[in-house]
């Protein structure tokens, strides 16, 4: 059964492109044709369906798409939940697209994550809609209307695909923050760095004995080891209070990046660093080892070599931890650097048309 299901797919896709593949005029204008349609729905509701896979990091990115897109219009989200998998997703999205009726015809599909991105091919081939993938997609990039790929994904830039820095995300400027505030994001092992449990527990201890005047906050992910979870919560400071991410809320780390002036993360979560710069806090990054050809390290590299965030090596070595002189104000999904190239991105005002006026004229 498995097998006919991946063949009717298959076939399906493979029928859709040798008929888009005679037009190359008709593939290279689906982004256009993506603004063309929100500027024509400006100030009326857009249905969206939202292409969901149970990943905090993945659906924080459609939903600050969805918070841009509902500065122009009136976005009516349905949610497809594709969670469980290759088997398990695909089976969601069959069941949903035999009931689609009972849902609002789509104008856009929207997702992120490799679990969605089959899910929204067969939702577009059946409902018509245009789709917006973000990051760089399992299929070829052609199978969509329109991407949006960060940087370190190593992709050119082409007629339907944006190249920014950075990922988008929920958070906007912080109108709350105070110096002596601070907060420590932990990740854990993943397949960009060589995790050490004592590296970080040491340059945590470094961070606030150096900082004895700010009140630290401190939490974890689900990916942080166990043991180094009991480590950090033992740790003894006046001034760092620990909360383990068991006992967090969803929105407590926005929260605490609107209110802290100073944000301290581990690079292997490169999408809390971006949050992080969103939020307008002066941002370090904890020294960990890399492993060879990790697309992470070349963002992060990126953004130290900018003066964007400070490493922990050049904080202890008297170096105080810099304000980031890109990102400033707020109004704009994407702020642009000189060459034209999209910084960071966040939601906000204008920013269709500053994607429009950038790609299509």
């Amino acid at each position: 059964m498995g097998i006919l299901v991946w063949g009717f797919c298959i076939g399906r896709i493979l029928c859709w492109w040798l008929r888009s593949s005679k037009d190359t005029a008709l593939r290279n204008g689906r982004m256009a044709a993506i603004f063309e349609t929100l500027k024509s729905m400006t100030g009326k509701s857009l249905n969206v369906w939202r292409f969901v896979d149970g990943k905090a990091g993945h659906e924080r990115q459609t939903e600050g798409l969805i918070q841009a897109l509902s500065e122009s219009v009136e976005p009516v989200v349905t949610v497809v939940d594709v969670s469980g998998g290759c088997p398990g997703g695909l089976r969601k999205t069959i069941k949903f697209l035999r009931r689609r009726k009972d849902h609002p015809k789509p104008d856009i599909l929207i997702g992120a994550g490799h679990g969605t991105h089959l899910p929204m091919i067969l939702g577009r081939i059946i409902s018509g809609a245009k789709s917006v993938v973000l990051m760089k997609p399992s299929f070829p990039r052609w199978c969509f209307d329109f991407c949006i790929v960060p940087e370190c994904d190593r992709v050119p830039e082409s007629g339907n695909t944006c190249i920014v820095q950075g990922v988008l995300n929920t958070m906007t400027r912080g109108r709350h923050q105070d110096a002596a505030e601070g907060l420590i994001l932990i990740g854990g092992p993943c397949r960009h760095v060589d995790w050490s449990d004592a590296t970080l527990l040491r340059q945590v201890e470094g961070v606030v004995r150096k900082s004895a005047d700010v009140r630290w906050t401190m939490t974890t992910s689900r990916r942080t080891p166990t043991v180094l979870c009991g480590r950090l919560a033992k740790l003894k400071a006046r001034n760092l209070h620990y909360a383990s991410h068991q006992v967090t809320g969803p929105h407590w780390v926005s929260e605490g990046l609107d209110r802290s002036g100073q944000v301290w993360v581990s690079p292997d979560s490169v999408s809390m660093v971006f949050e992080a710069l969103t939020s307008g806090s002066c941002v370090g990054v904890f020294d960990l080892a890399w492993k060879p050809g990790s697309k992470l390290k070349m963002a992060v590299d990126r953004l130290i070599d900018e003066r964007m965030v400070t490493p922990y090596s050049e904080f202890m070595g008297n170096q105080a931890i810099r304000q980031s002189g890109k990102i400033e104000g707020s109004g704009s999904a994407i702020q642009w650097g000189a060459e034209k190239r999209p910084l960071v991105a966040w939601p906000a005002g204008g920013w269709c048309e500053e994607m429009k006026q950038s790609h299509f004229q």
